[in-house]
């Protein structure tokens, strides 16, 4: 089972370029159609983007692709920012899957996976990621898959 994030991820990305863009351009246009000399405009538009800025910081939105199979887990994530960011994937073998816990914050608009796996000294959590920009039937089918590799791995002990 695939799920891919791709054309949401896109409209996401689009609107991290075009708010910026769109704010800068229109105080561009004040400043020179009404011939102002007054600095608040300029203002306005600095706390209209550290707003927006720390919007996108808040929501870490990340370009997801999630794998789930008979022989492995994969998620492989890339931060929406317009800034430079790494590539990032976590890969655990189906049989090693413990548990996996989904958590909703700020009125459920935030949501984050973690994965627990079972390794020789216990059970290990890997490090939380955001999953904000799936919709709910991509987060449904991504559970849905992970309790069905539970279930395999609860009936094999």
């Amino acid at each position: 089972m695939k799920v891919d994030n791709a054309r949401r991820a896109g409209k996401i990305k689009l609107l991290y370029l075009a708010v910026p863009f769109i704010v800068v351009v229109a105080i561009a246009l004040i400043y020179l159609v009404y011939d102002t000399k007054e600095f608040i405009w300029a203002v306005y538009a600095g706390l209209i983007l550290l707003f927006f800025f720390s919007a996108m910081f808040f929501f870490r939105l990340y370009y997801i692709t999630f794998y789930a199979g008979p022989d492995k887990i994969r998620l492989r994530y890339k931060s929406l920012s317009p800034f430079p960011t790494q590539n990032n994937s976590i890969q655990i073998d189906s049989g090693k899957l413990h548990d996996y816990k989904i958590t909703n914050s700020f009125f459920g608009n935030r949501k984050h996976i973690v994965f627990y796996v079972n390794t020789p000294g216990g059970v290990a959590a890997y490090p939380r990621t955001s999953i904000s920009a799936l919709n709910n039937s991509e987060v449904e089918q991504i559970t849905k898959a992970l309790e069905l590799i539970k279930k395999l791995n609860n009936s094999s002990k």
